[in-house]
């Protein structure tokens, strides 16, 4: 590969590869053995620092998070853990979102959430 071509395609790849933040809206929350309900619960995708890691914003505290899914397109997933939560977060290509956060406790309760993630630029 000719020297001009190397800096043209590492930054296509890194393009095409970004994918990161989003912003969700989930609007359902569905206990184990419990009716689902509304809710109103805001969180965010980003990355936050210059390393490239993500963290979820908006559980409280910052939970860091690994992108799971290879390349770009959807579905995209993640997950992470921090504190006394766990979650796995998937995002379709339609933008639908589920939200599974599973606690810390004794029990290891897990609660789903479904509602949608814009991508911001």
């Amino acid at each position: 590969m000719k020297p001009v071509a190397l800096p043209f395609a590492l930054a296509l790849c890194a393009a095409t590869a970004q994918a990161e933040p989003w912003d969700c809206e989930l609007t359902v929350s569905c206990g184990i053995g419990a009716a689902c309900e509304a809710t109103a619960l805001r969180l965010a995708l980003l990355p936050a620092d210059h390393a490239g890691d993500l963290f979820v914003t908006g559980l409280g505290a910052d939970i860091p998070v690994a992108r799971l899914s290879a390349g770009p397109s959807a579905p995209r997933h993640y997950a992470g853990h921090g504190g006394e939560i766990a979650l796995l977060l998937t995002i379709e290509a339609d933008t639908r979102t589920r939200l599974t956060l599973h606690g810390g406790d004794e029990r290891g309760a897990a609660t789903s959430y479904f509602g949608t993630c814009e991508e911001l630029t």
